[in-house]
């Protein structure tokens, strides 16, 4: 698959779910802010730049080729699974393909309309790492269906699951991919169930388009976190646009739209909308964050130890919020009132 690179790099999103909890269907005690607020001197705006902006800063980290995401690893197993197979080649191929070492450690079979994919710790397929079984509906051009993805430790424990919802689309000819989604839910990982949502989606060819979006709970603040991306670029630099939502607990959801884009429901919940910027410099790289609705603007420079963001008030030139995150995107941000919270994996905490 192409652009794998630029694909994981949209995986930052996916670090919302490290708290566990989310996605689709129930209420929740607590009333979302169901209107976007309108003065960055309010927390609850620095809080949503702040959690696009770390958003932004995993997102660019990995697309460098450096970023050191730690969260949601099914995420990024399923990617590098999916990466490795053509399922119209599988589905149309003759004879049909049985379960065999391929000499890299991977086996690939089809029994119908099912591709089963597994992934071993070894080139000669001893010690299974994990396994995709996917049910396929051909439609044209487009391959989709249900998907049951599990993980496994070098000692054959069971370590992940989840439930995937894949799609590839082919152009005309059937002789490239042109766009590929996939939903993960019920996600499992290291024995804990994270019950949020995550979507991940690109466009392919000459110019690549990724769209992500996740929900997850944020026990700490006692609301659902809700973000979907949509990002480009080039080896240098990236743009994004980021939207947040933010809800009752497990109040939000997530469903495909057009590749490469995802919608998150309900609407009304949405907080913000900003745009970043990030380039790389002779010694990390520098994001810059615009939330124009809010009339701030968050600066960020990173290195190899860690990253700082300052968000100002354009109106005054103020500095209205800080943050300090190291290399594992643990530390704290500080609001324009003084009051200090955690940042936990990249998470605000309140």
């Amino acid at each position: 698959m192409r652009n794998a690179r630029f694909v994981t790099a949209l995986i930052c999103v996916g670090a919302l779910a490290a708290c566990g909890g989310g996605g689709g269907g129930g209420g929740g005690s607590v009333t979302p802010q169901a209107t976007p607020q309108t003065n960055i001197s309010q927390q609850s705006v620095q809080r949503s730049d702040a959690q696009s902006a770390l958003a932004g800063v995993q997102a660019y980290e990995e697309y460098a080729g450096g970023g050191s995401i730690s969260t949601l690893t099914a995420v990024r197993a399923v990617h590098t699974m999916l990466a490795k197979v053509n399922p119209k080649t599988l589905l149309t191929s003759a004879p049909r393909h049985v379960l065999a070492c391929n000499g890299a450690g991977v086996n690939e079979s089809v029994s119908g309309n099912t591709i089963t994919i597994q992934d071993y710790y070894n080139a000669d397929c001893t010690g299974l790492e994990a396994q995709i079984v996917w049910t396929v509906t051909v439609s044209g051009d487009t391959y989709s269906g249900p998907a049951q993805f599990t993980e496994y430790s070098e000692s054959g424990t069971q370590t992940g699951s989840a439930s995937v919802q894949i799609t590839f689309v082919f152009n005309s000819a059937g002789t490239e991919l042109t766009g590929f989604s996939f939903l993960l839910s019920n996600v499992v990982e290291n024995g804990t169930a994270i019950s949020g949502q995550i979507g991940l989606a690109c466009s392919a060819g000459a110019s690549t388009t990724c769209g992500i979006a996740a929900v997850a709970n944020v026990t700490a603040i006692d609301l659902e976190d809700g973000a979907s991306v949509t990002a480009s670029g080039s080896a240098s630099s990236v743009s994004m646009q980021i939207a947040s939502y933010q809800g009752a607990e497990n109040s939000l959801s997530i469903a495909a739209a057009t590749i490469p884009n995802w919608t998150i429901s309900p609407s009304s919940d949405l907080i913000s909308s900003v745009s970043i910027a990030g380039q790389a410099t002779g010694t990390g790289f520098t994001l810059t964050l615009t939330d124009s609705t809010n009339g701030g603007t968050f600066a960020m420079t990173g290195s190899s130890t860690g990253v700082t963001g300052t968000l100002t008030n354009n109106s005054t030139g103020a500095t209205v919020a800080t943050f300090t995150v190291n290399s594992q995107g643990n530390g704290t941000l500080t609001y324009s009132n003084g009051t200090q919270v955690s940042i936990v994996d990249y998470i605000v905490q309140g």
